[in-house]
């Protein structure tokens, strides 16, 4: 077992794990709006946001390294090479996204 590194004003919180070792969760980067994160085992990527909102949080990892999680009530789709996607929801309503296959299907 190893323990997801810390830094000051960095509070992780990890919720999924690959089965290449990759854990996927949320820290607080900034000390005040927690975002989507990967550690590899060594750095801590920051997955960002979507554009206007304040926060992300990745919810699930597939063994390509892809994430699905929620920014701000949105459910999104990460990769390395595209950055983070919104996924389509039912209007008017709040969507996240919980969980990942290797097809990149999310559902939540």
């Amino acid at each position: 077992m190893k323990a997801v590194p810390t830094a000051p004003n960095v509070v992780p919180a990890a919720v999924g794990i690959n089965n290449a070792g990759q854990v996927v969760g949320s820290a607080w980067i900034d000390a005040i709006h927690p975002h989507g994160v990967i550690w590899n085992g060594t750095a801590l990527t920051d997955l960002k946001v979507l554009p206007g909102n304040l926060t992300s949080e990745g919810n699930a990892i597939n063994s390509k390294g892809h994430v699905a999680g929620t920014s701000d009530g949105t459910g999104f789709l990460w990769n390395s090479e595209n950055g983070m996607a919104a996924l389509p929801a039912i209007t008017g309503h709040n969507a996240g996204a919980l969980a990942l296959n290797d097809s990149d299907v999310a559902v939540g």
